[in-house]
């Protein structure tokens, strides 16, 4: 007998993914000074990313930061102005 496959299963079985859009580049946080070969710490289970960096080189790499200017419009301008950091979850304003 076949068995029903379940809501659970479905999102169990798929690859892990991250999904990463988000503003903390522009706000200055750590994923605006990671370099290649940076090592990056990825914990599905307890939601967290983390970039293996002291935080006198996050402070050294930041003072380095420069962003480009921001012209965007429609949709993606609307993103910019309303949607919080994944730090806070991602969520519109």
């Amino acid at each position: 007998m076949a068995r029903k496959r379940t809501q659970s299963d479905t999102y169990s079985d798929r690859p892990k993914q991250i999904p990463a859009c988000s503003p903390e580049a522009r706000e200055n946080g750590p994923i605006a000074v990671i370099e290649n070969g940076d090592i990056i710490e990825i914990d599905i289970e307890n939601r967290m990313i983390n970039v293996e960096l002291s935080d006198e080189e996050i402070s050294k790499r930041l003072k380095k930061v420069r962003h480009p200017e921001s012209e965007v419009s429609g949709w993606l301008a609307l993103y910019q102005k309303l949607v919080h950091s994944a730090d806070t979850g991602a969520i519109l304003r």
